[in-house]
């Protein structure tokens, strides 16, 4: 072992990086302690990766050779190294501790510093008490600052009086002070920072009461409230802040009619302080108070975020302001000049289930370019409301783009069924764009009424092939029985896509499954592959096996392997009475598919004869995938 260390630590003189960053890993890995010092060195080194080897190497070995070893480093110049140093032994420093505690009395106050600051990191009681003797009787007020913060970080209970005595310092560590006793969170803790509370400057009180805030303790409300009139507007603002969080709605319960009237207006001014904490309590504040002024400011307000920057507080106040409802700010915004108002007055108004947002969406749609346009109808027709059926009627009688058209073909096909509307829709299902046609045809069966059955029927004796698909589709959709012979006189349609749409409509429609089999068998020798793999994928679902067995027996011998294909996985879903010795000869095509999809069936169907099978072709079959398919066949248990 020491042979193999001391190959490794002459092997980091090496010029290549990648050698030296495998040295050092292995004196991590095999605990060589004699390397420590060498590795340190190579904090320095140029190449990042030889950098980051020897560091997680160090934090492998640990121990106080290590702490010994990287404290040198505090001295250097170059601040990237120190705080490498001061890294990891935030991680390793317990280990040396007695090393550490010995330089906090370094005249340099930096190095006393950065010692502080890893001792917060040691988990120690021992470091916590020389802490509180650094944060009492050290010189530095930078030292003792960071005293105070590296005892909160260690949150022992016993640091709480010797903090207390630090509020009596400079304001720079009182600020300190406050977070420990905030982080350690004891009741003692509190009862300093309420007991505090008015002996230090405004900023302080702030300070303490966002700390009492955070730790939850409601019994400083009292004090908050006789806070909330000071003439200090960042202590006001932490006031509300404290009040709303800890409190909620509940803070107007406490609140007589005047000093609510000022709570209101203390909150609107605090929608302008610059901590985003502040202005978070101020809108959940103006939310309980409600009214006009309060939607109007949060509206302001939601105008000076940026939609990125700020996507998840728009998104607060968004919520907000939809809880609120309509005001006189969102309306007269819809009708501003200015784009982006506009824009954030119709976002707010369309997220709403509110009638009066309706009327006014309703009302100015008109006045609006496209694109607004396109929004508000889209959102109305996510609606159901009677207010709006006038609206779409319109909509679908004057408007011209397809997008618009939509919304308003789907608000009556789902969401407010009208017959008023079926001449409009119906004259969509002559639109020139296709969408259009799809979304009005969906509507029309969504109504279904006896006009609109009827205005089907016509079609179905259109010379426009396209009107025939959509009367047959209907009809499958619609499930009306005396639809049937229509649906079985387009079996005959010269147009493929119509006798294959007939195929499935009629399965839809018909009363029995003998029906179905009886009607649909001749279609296995319509011309089109397309629609005798329809006829398939119906009978799929037949549950009269038997009967389908018979018929999908012969489409094996199809001469499209699209069709086979679904053939063979119809049979391997029946199983029973299917030979495996039918499904055999189709191992021979040349289509890969084809032979996996029937291999694949003959493992559903399984016995002695299957597995033959699939061993005579492993003999004789040079496919890659096809060998691996049946190796997996048989090697299931």
């Amino acid at each position: 072992m020491m042979e193999d260390c001391k190959t490794y630590i002459e092997k980091l003189n090496s010029e290549d990086p990648s050698v030296i960053r495998e040295m050092c890993f292995r004196i991590g890995e095999k605990g060589c302690v004699e390397g420590i010092p060498y590795l340190v060195e190579l904090l320095k080194h140029e190449d990042i990766g030889v950098q980051e080897a020897a560091e997680l190497s160090i934090r492998k070995l640990g121990g106080e050779e290590a702490v010994e070893a990287l404290i040198p480093l505090f001295w250097e110049e170059s601040p990237a190294i120190r705080n490498v140093a001061i890294d990891i032994l935030r991680d390793i420093g317990s280990q040396g501790l007695d090393i550490l505690l010995d330089l906090l009395y370094e005249e340099d106050p930096d190095i006393r510093i950065f010692v502080v600051d890893i001792l917060g990191y040691t988990k120690s009681v021992l470091a916590a008490r020389a802490l509180c003797e650094i944060l009492l009787n050290d010189p530095d007020p930078n030292v003792r600052s960071q005293a105070a913060v590296s005892l909160g970080r260690l949150g022992f209970l016993e640091s709480v009086s010797c903090l207390e005595k630090a509020l009596d310092d400079e304001e720079w560590v009182k600020f300190s002070a406050i977070e420990a006793l905030k982080k350690i969170g004891s009741e003692s803790s509190a009862e300093i920072l309420i007991n505090y509370l008015g002996k230090g400057s405004d900023l302080i009180d702030a300070a303490i009461i966002d700390a009492l805030a955070e730790m939850g303790k409601v019994r400083i409300v009292p004090i908050l409230i006789n806070k909330l009139n000071t003439d200090n507007l960042p202590l006001r603002n932490k006031v509300i802040q404290a009040l709303v969080n800890l409190l909620g709605h509940r803070t107007l319960e406490l609140l007589d009619d005047d000093q609510r009237e000022k709570f209101k207006h203390y909150l609107l001014e605090a929608l302008s302080d610059e901590d985003r904490d502040v202005q978070r309590a101020a809108l959940k504040g103006l939310s309980y108070i409600k009214g006009e002024d309060a939607s109007n400011a949060i509206f302001e307000y939601g105008l000076t975020l940026d939609e990125e920057k700020d996507a998840e507080l728009l998104e607060e106040v968004e919520s907000i302001l939809t809880e609120l409802g309509v005001s006189k700010g969102l309306i007269e915004g819809v009708y501003s000049k200015e784009e982006k108002r506009v824009r954030f007055a119709i976002r707010l108004l369309c997220q709403m289930d509110d009638e009066r947002a309706y009327k006014e969406l309703t009302r100015v749609f008109w006045e609006l370019d496209r694109d607004f346009q396109r929004e508000i109808a889209f959102a109305l027709s996510q609606k159901e409301h009677p207010l709006l059926k006038n609206f779409f009627l319109r909509v679908l009688k004057e408007h011209k783009d397809a997008k618009v058209i939509k919304c308003g073909l789907n608000f009556f096909g789902e969401k407010f069924r009208s017959e008023e509307a079926e001449k409009e829709i119906i004259r969509f299902l002559d639109h020139p764009y296709d969408d259009v046609k799809e979304v009005a045809l969906h509507a029309a069966i969504s109504i279904g009424s006896e006009s609109i059955k009827q205005e089907f029927m016509r079609m179905i004796q259109d010379d426009d092939p396209v009107k025939r698909f959509m009367a047959i589709y209907a009809f499958g959709s619609l499930g009306d029985k005396r639809f049937l012979p229509f649906i079985k006189k387009a079996f005959n349609d010269e147009v493929e896509d119509v006798r294959k749409v007939a195929v499935e409509a009629y399965a839809q429609c018909a009363e029995t499954e003998e029906d179905i089999i009886e009607s649909l068998a001749p279609m296995l020798r319509d011309e089109s592959r397309d629609v005798r793999i329809a006829v398939l994928d119906v009978f799929s679902e037949v549950k009269l096996k038997d009967k389908v067995r018979e018929l999908v027996l012969p489409m094996l011998k199809d001469r499209d392997d699209w069709v086979r294909i679904r053939a063979v996985e119809i049979l391997g879903k029946i199983k029973d009475g299917v030979e495996p010795s039918v499904l055999e000869p189709l191992l021979k095509s040349e289509n890969n598919l084809l032979k996996i999809k029937t291999l694949e069936a003959l493992d559903n169907i399984g016995g002695q004869q299957v597995t033959k099978i699939f061993i005579d072709l492993l003999k004789r079959e040079e496919d890659p995938e096809v060998q691996h398919t049946i190796e997996r066949m048989l090697s299931k248990k």
